[in-house]
């Protein structure tokens, strides 16, 4: 099996149990009848990401070559991978803490340095507009409350 086929499946399996999980998502009461209800993005990304996943499994370049499943792994760079893991762990750590703006910044500017982005300006312009930029889209536009972190309370700045 090629490395398109194998993370096709894994994309596949990860994407059925993210559509599996999104059934879980509590609602308000009376918006079972809603059009656009906290389940609806979770499912259409996983049926997205079910329809890319057999796309790239039945692919034509996706049969060529003939590896094994094994050998579909070797060769590649894990370090990384585990480390924006490790980062993805300590982003869900400090958003408490941190709230969400500074969290995401620190984290994205993190995971700039680990894809090998060296130059601090460039991280700068990449991770603090786009944290604000989400932010302004969640806490403005569409009106969800974004904690503004422990540590900002206890300070008494937020």
């Amino acid at each position: 099996m090629t490395r398109d086929r194998v993370s096709a499946v894994l994309l596949l399996v990860l994407s059925l149990c993210y559509g599996w999980l999104s059934t879980h998502i509590q609602m308000f009461p009376g918006a079972e009848a809603d059009p656009f209800t906290p389940q609806t993005l979770p499912r259409a990304l996983a049926v997205m990401g079910a329809v890319l996943a057999i796309g790239i499994f039945f692919s034509r370049g996706s049969g060529k070559g003939g590896e094994r499943f094994v050998s579909a792994f070797t060769g590649l760079d894990w370090s990384k991978a585990v480390q924006l893991l490790v980062l993805m762990v300590l982003f869900a750590v400090a958003i408490e803490w941190l709230g969400f703006v500074v969290a995401s910044a620190l984290f994205l500017a993190a995971g700039f340095r680990v894809l090998g982005i060296r130059s601090w300006r460039t991280i700068a312009l990449g991770s603090v507009p786009l944290a604000v930029g989400f932010w302004l889209i969640l806490a403005k536009l569409l009106d969800i409350y974004l904690a503004p972190g422990e540590l900002w309370i206890r300070l008494g700045v937020a």
